[in-house]
């Protein structure tokens, strides 16, 4: 079930130079997840030609696993197993050719979401993601601009 979602934009390029800025970042998450100390990620094929990174992040004493499934120009799949203290979820970036700029709709997903106990908690929550999402988007103008 979609807990969050919402649509940011990049002007003057295109998708196919958007989706490898993109990919490069979904195969380096530690410059792009604040407090990630390390992380490595392996890339595998399907016999599909599916494409999919594992990647291993950690936070100090926190190891997260997830698995991204890569979908060309179109859009990026971040698979996260439950854990201890946290639900099975998963975050979708879609992305979308229109005229001059390239619009990318971010999906948070959990299995099973809990209604919150405090309303606060959900803003706060969907600032963080909002907040996240647009450095993600102002790295990949930066990097576009070096290309």
């Amino acid at each position: 079930m979609i807990i969050f979602e919402h649509v940011l934009q990049l002007e003057g390029l295109n998708r196919e130079s958007v989706w490898r800025e993109l990919e490069w970042l979904l195969r380096n998450p530690k410059l792009v997840l604040a407090g990630c100390d390390e992380s490595s990620v392996q890339d595998t094929e399907t016999s599909d030609g599916g494409r999919w990174l594992k990647r291993t992040k950690r936070f100090g004493d926190l190891v997260i696993e997830d698995q991204v499934a890569l979908i060309p120009d179109s859009r990026a799949e971040i698979h996260v197993a439950a854990g201890p203290t946290w639900p099975r979820s998963w975050q979708i970036i879609r992305l979308e050719e229109a005229a001059d700029k390239v619009l990318l709709t971010f999906s948070y997903e959990q299995e099973n979401p809990q209604p919150s106990e405090n309303p606060v908690f959900d803003k706060l929550r969907n600032e963080a993601y909002r907040n996240k999402d647009q450095a993600l988007v102002d790295l990949i103008r930066q990097r576009a601009a070096q290309h």
